[in-house]
């Protein structure tokens, strides 16, 4: 009996210490678009040419133009997730196109007829077997 009151007492005290905390009643600020970018640029020697120049690579090399573009109209859920997904898949295949380039990674060449029934097919398979026997000969593998 004792150890049930000794317990109430320490969540009583505890209670009371968590409701006397004071509320933090600022209001939030919402975080502005243009306030991720912080486009700062130094005028060195008064060459105002060169300080635009560096800024517009500034704001270039953050997709600032793309994040203005996408404020101003309002994207639906599922363009969002499809634009999401063509990027992975760029990602992706960049990636492997690197890799197959340094030698790390050889992707694996279809097999059977049932694919390669369009011209435009065996032209971009024989176009990739090209490409790799050039990378082959770069690198001195014949």
């Amino acid at each position: 009996m004792k150890n049930r009151s000794n317990q109430n007492q320490r969540n009583k005290t505890y209670t009371k210490s968590f409701n006397q905390r004071k509320r933090d009643d600022r209001p939030k600020k919402e975080e502005h678009y243009l306030d991720r970018f912080k486009a700062e640029v130094e005028v060195r020697n008064g060459d105002v040419n060169k300080a635009i120049r560096v800024l517009k690579k500034k704001l270039e090399k953050s997709d600032f133009q793309k994040e203005l573009a996408k404020q101003q109209y309002y994207e639906k859920p599922s363009e969002k997730r499809k634009r999401k997904k063509q990027q992975a898949k760029k990602r992706w295949e960049r990636w492997v196109r690197d890799a197959e380039a340094r030698g790390d990674m050889k992707q694996y060449e279809l097999t059977g007829v049932k694919w390669m029934k369009s011209k435009r097919k065996s032209r971009k398979m024989r176009d990739a077997k090209m490409r790799q026997q050039l990378r082959q000969r770069n690198l001195g593998h014949y």
